[in-house]
């Protein structure tokens, strides 16, 4: 569902069918019975406004000019230059206030406080999030994903009509922004549990929607795993996709620190450079009509390409596989295959263009991603006439890796691979770590409360008792001792829920040794 709401479906033709006009379209599917509409920012929730009322400056790198002629079709790239395809979200005042009370919580690590304040404020995506992740911790699937699927309504909700997928305009999100990075880390959360689930055409879709929003960034690190869930479809759009993310050269790799401003393109990096090799082994050999495709690079040429610039990668394919080196195939003889790569995966050295701590940062990047490619998809290139493929194309590449005058060919990791250096692997695992039964912190009744959207009720979670868990027994201290320093006869006896009826309210207010929770007595 949230593959077709995100691109529509595919028909036979290849285009794309969008929504029916006049009906309202919910990206992350149609909200559960029971879920009300969550407050907009004038009701003390969340908004959304874009960059041309909120008067914002277009971040780097899309603020520079000179962008914009990268690529032949440059209307995609003149997008991000409007400000008005910007947006940002906003916070409220009683939600500020709401989110403080929320990392309060979190800092104390009580996952049961946790689901009593979200049982008690339905409406705040980060918390929805936070429990979303234990209960998949605790094996709690169904209820994690309703949670999940509750945050990004709440954003979706809060978003405006002009900010879709479904515009032929791009909509751009800064992370930067602490309003924006919840919808971020959300939206990369779903991802990893379509992975789990084996949906990869879902986690594919969102994995464009997330880039989409910052694509020259690419700030959650999603071009690491976008490729390996492009193949993992085996699907004849998806491999067409990932062919021409690569060959339009519409995505760049930026970044920049103190040393300098870097760029660099798609096959820069090794998971990309190698899946797009396989992409085009996998369209020539299996779609009909494919010699009549009009691509910049065969499939062997690519692979040679690739192995040249990361030649490691080969010897880590295999044994990953499990290959068996011992024997000697008449067909495959890998032995001295694998000794030539590692002469040209030495020849690798410092770029005389940067200083050593560019480059050893750069190629720190670039073997981590190595590192995820290789653990993701080892397994498309297993099969015989894979390795046959690959094998003729390292064969050639070894032939061809020097020039006429004998000296070997150089290839440097690009500085642009920086920005992924601090991605933690983990991120992008296809399993979830679960905790042991017997060290379940989350009691399955308060679970269940969270699940229910019900504003109405009594709070469960009060900073003046405790009823369950001390999670804020250092904020009830404090409160209480502002109380009393207010008091000339002493603390009250009893304090008023002001969750109670109204006229049980008022009608307690009047007695003298009641209290109203929240605020301090009269002077007498």
């Amino acid at each position: 569902v949230i593959r077709i709401n995100l691109h529509g479906r595919f028909p036979k033709g290849g285009t794309v069918k969008g929504p029916k006009k006049g009906c309202q379209n919910f990206i992350f599917g149609p909200p559960k019975e029971g879920w009300i509409r969550p407050p907009h920012y004038i009701g003390g929730g969340i908004g959304m406004e874009s960059y041309d009322k909120e008067k914002e400056s277009i971040p780097w790198p899309y603020s520079q000019k000179n962008i914009v002629t990268n690529c032949d079709n440059g209307n995609a790239k003149r997008d991000w230059i409007e400000s008005k395809n910007w947006y940002t979200f906003r916070y409220s005042d009683t939600y500020k206030k709401t989110l403080e009370l929320f990392h309060q919580i979190q800092q104390t690590g009580d996952v049961n406080a946790l689901a009593m304040f979200i049982a008690d404020h339905p409406f705040v995506p980060e918390a929805l999030l936070q429990l979303s992740k234990v209960a998949y911790q605790i094996n709690c699937k169904q209820e994690g994903l309703a949670l999940l699927r509750r945050s990004l309504w709440i954003y979706e909700c809060s978003s405006l009509n002009s900010f879709s997928p479904h515009r032929e305009v791009t909509s751009f999100l800064d992370i930067n922004r602490l309003e924006n990075n919840g919808l971020f880390e959300t939206l990369l959360q779903l991802v990893k549990v379509s992975t789990i689930s084996g949906a990869m055409r879902t986690a594919l879709s969102v994995s464009r929607y997330l880039l989409s929003m910052d694509p020259l960034r690419d700030p959650t690190g999603i071009l690491l795993v976008m490729d390996y869930y492009a193949l993992s479809t085996m699907n004849e759009e998806d491999n067409m996709l990932l062919i021409r993310m690569v060959e339009s050269d519409k995505i760049d790799i930026h970044y920049r620190d103190e040393l300098g401003n870097f760029v660099g393109k798609l096959t820069d990096m090794p998971n990309w450079a190698y899946s797009y090799a396989m992409a085009l082994y996998r369209f020539e050999k299996y779609v009909v009509g494919a010699e009549s495709f009009d691509g910049t690079l065969s499939s062997t040429e690519a692979l040679v390409s690739a192995i040249q610039r990361f030649p490691y990668i080969v010897e880590q394919l295999l044994k990953e596989n499990n290959h068996d080196f011992s024997g000697r195939p008449k067909i495959t003889d890998w032995t001295p295959v694998l000794k030539d790569l590692q002469l040209m995966g030495s020849a690798t050295k410092q770029d005389p263009k940067y200083d050593a701590i560019v480059y050893h940062a750069s190629r720190s990047a670039c073997d981590l991603i190595s590192k995820i490619f290789v653990k993701k998809s080892f397994a498309f290139w297993e099969h015989h006439d894979v390795l046959v493929w690959l094998h003729q194309a390292a064969v050639e590449a070894i032939s061809t890796e020097s020039k006429e005058d004998g000296e070997r060919i150089t290839y440097y990791p690009s500085p642009a691979l920086q920005r992924y250096r601090g991605i933690n692997p983990e991120t992008f695992d296809d399993r979830e770590r679960l905790l042991p039964e017997e060290a379940n912190p989350l009691d399955p009744t308060l679970l269940e409360m969270s699940l229910v959207v019900d504003p109405n009720r009594r709070r469960m979670l009060r900073l003046g008792g405790n009823r369950h868990n001390n999670v804020l027994e250092a904020l009830e201290n404090q409160a209480r001792n502002e109380i009393r320093g207010f008091m000339i006869g002493g603390r009250p006896t009893h304090e008023i829920d002001p969750d109670s009826p109204m006229l049980e309210v008022f009608l307690q207010s009047m007695l003298p040794w009641n209290h109203l929770e929240g605020l301090p007595p009269p002077n007498r």
